[in-house]
């Protein structure tokens, strides 16, 4: 399947890469950049492998991150890349109202 990776899913990896970078070097940050786009191009061959949240919208955990996908026809479309620890729903969902 053809991947395709959204403009909110690159601006998310540069901030993990960013982040990587200042806090623990740019070593350790390509390689977790590596890593996740390992991830992402595993799902361009198995792309039903991440779980399924509702609809067409799926996951990945890829180390602590967390690839959100949906997949469209032939293509796997990344959405975003957010922090497994992160309260990623308000990421996804903004307007939404959390109660909690």
């Amino acid at each position: 399947m053809h991947i395709e990776i959204s403009q909110k899913a690159r601006n998310d990896l540069q901030l993990i890469y960013d982040y990587l970078c200042e806090s623990f070097g740019s070593k350790v940050a390509e390689d977790k950049l590596q890593e996740i786009k390992k991830d992402i191009n595993l799902l361009g061959q198995m792309p039903f492998f991440g779980k399924a949240l509702f609809d067409n919208l799926r996951k990945l955990n890829s180390g602590i991150n967390i690839i959100i996908y949906e997949i469209q026809n032939h293509t796997v479309a990344i959405l975003h890349v957010v922090d497994g620890r992160s309260d990623y729903a308000r990421v996804l969902f903004p307007d939404v109202v959390y109660d909690y």
